[in-house]
């Protein structure tokens, strides 16, 4: 088996590199990495709006997973997005971008190494009893529980905890109703 359950309890809270909020860190690879990742998978409360904090060489793609739309401006680049829950949203490290807040919320932030790993980020709903299927290959996998609960390998997975899968996929039944944030990994080099 190559998979391990990563729980609420064990996400490690680390300050934004800017310095305006904390982050609750959820898994990087390399384990335990701090600047230098290859990919590093968090979650952040929303709660004022203000800048993002800049990586360069970093694609980031934030997902919104609690609390009213989020609105991303980039001045340089004069647009405004609005991002809806559970719309996966891509966008660069290197751009300056600022989060108008509506309103309190949780967001899921996937970052990676530019050039060096990718990232596939999408949501999926399963029923009870229904098993999570896989078909692409991956080098790491990530399955976030937004919603419900999970059970692999007799283990149970509760909401906001995740699963960490290397290589191989590990067989996924949802217990309830649950709502599903994979983050697919692949090394380009």
């Amino acid at each position: 088996m190559s998979f391990k359950i990563l729980t609420q309890d064990n996400y490690l809270q680390k300050p934004w590199k800017n310095g305006l909020g904390i982050t609750c860190e959820i898994a990087t690879h390399p384990i335990n990495a701090e600047s230098d990742f290859d990919w590093r998978v968090s979650m952040a409360d929303i709660n004022q709006s203000g800048p993002f904090s800049h990586f360069p060489g970093i694609d980031r793609v934030l997902v919104l997973l609690d609390g009213p739309s989020l609105t991303l401006r980039r001045p340089t680049l004069k647009t405004d997005c609005e991002i809806a829950l559970y719309q996966p949203y891509h966008f660069s490290g290197d751009i300056e971008t600022v989060a108008l807040v509506q309103g309190l919320g949780k967001d899921f932030n996937v970052m990676t190494k530019r050039g060096k790993v990718s990232a596939d980020v999408t949501i999926k709903k399963l029923s009870t009893g229904q098993m999570l299927e896989m078909a692409e290959s991956f080098n790491h996998l990530i399955v976030f529980c937004c919603e419900g609960h999970l059970i692999c390998h007799d283990l149970e997975v509760g909401a906001r905890d995740s699963l960490l899968l290397e290589k191989d996929f590990e067989p996924i039944l949802a217990s309830e109703n649950s709502l599903l944030l994979i983050c697919r990994f692949n090394l380009l080099k």
